[in-house]
């Protein structure tokens, strides 16, 4: 399966630890000025405080912060994502890590983590590497002898098993996880709010999509920590063919005009953008 413009894997060689933080640096700033997004991370282009949230000069704002923000998120481990949610601003958290404040402790320092927190996390240790490496034997029994554990948080940032494998690009194990989960629970959102079918939206794996909205075809209007439903996601990161597929899939009074939540705008705003609107898209009046 072809990652789509997000690809987990296409922006940094490795996710960040804390030997590689020079490195990994170097490369998601070559990628942010390869996308035109290092002004807004560098502060250089500042969120237009004097525009209405409803002019393109605001949208195109807000979409390259949340081009960089993923980008930032995604190239970090779950333990570095899990702290660093709640903030909505790209150059925020690039300060951030380069102060290293988030960065992992070294092996032999101390660092306290809630008990529970911990021991909840490790007991799916097991699960996380096997649906990780696509280790459906693996994955299978453990979730045989523990049949929760299919809808249960297995990171820091709260993502399930589903989460994982699309994260992972793990098709098989998805198909697998898909037929043993109920529909609602692919509804079960991570810490920053995602859907593992927003995350599949967001880099573009159709396929994956296609799957999940098979299970559950509801997973169209679940909305992310910004109120956002998955074609809007899908369009903020420019993954268009995603953008084509869910237009076919979304329920068009979602996004006319009357409808209060801008969803409709906000998509029209970046297909504009991205010189695609007419070409397959056009908003029902």
């Amino acid at each position: 399966m072809a990652a789509g413009n997000f690809g987990f894997a296409g922006i940094v060689t490795e996710k960040l630890t804390e030997e590689n933080y020079e490195n990994w640096k170097e490369c998601l700033k070559s990628y942010f000025k390869a996308q035109g997004l290092w002004d807004v991370v560098t502060g250089k282009e500042a969120k237009p405080e004097d525009e209405d949230e409803t002019s393109p000069k605001y949208e195109n704002w807000m979409r390259k912060n949340a081009m960089a923000l993923h980008a930032i998120q995604v190239s970090c481990g779950a333990d570095i994502m899990s702290k660093l949610r709640g903030h909505e601003s790209a150059m925020f958290e690039w300060q951030l890590l380069a102060e290293k404040s988030y960065l992992p402790v070294a092996e032999g320092k101390y660092y306290q983590v809630p008990r529970e927190v911990t021991s909840e996390i490790t007991e799916y240790w097991t699960l996380y590497k096997a649906v990780e490496q696509g280790d459906w034997n693996t994955a299978r029994d453990f979730i045989r002898n523990k049949p929760d554990s299919v809808r249960a948080k297995i990171t820091f940032n709260g993502d399930r098993a589903l989460h994982i494998a699309v994260m992972a690009e793990q098709i098989n194990i998805l198909k697998n996880l898909i037929k043993i989960m109920l529909p609602q629970d692919l509804e079960l959102q991570n810490e920053m709010g995602y859907t593992a079918f927003s995350i599949a939206a967001i880099n573009g794996f159709q396929e994956m999509a296609d799957k999940m909205l098979n299970k559950n075809p509801e997973l169209v209007k679940v909305k992310d920590y910004r109120g956002q439903i998955p074609i809007v996601v899908a369009s903020l990161y420019s993954s268009k063919e995603m953008v084509r597929y869910l237009y076919k899939k979304t329920p068009h009074e979602m996004l006319s005009p009357e409808n209060p939540d801008r969803s409709g705008a906000t998509l029209l705003n970046c297909l504009i953008n991205d010189e695609i609107f007419g070409k397959f898209i056009f908003f029902p009046i």
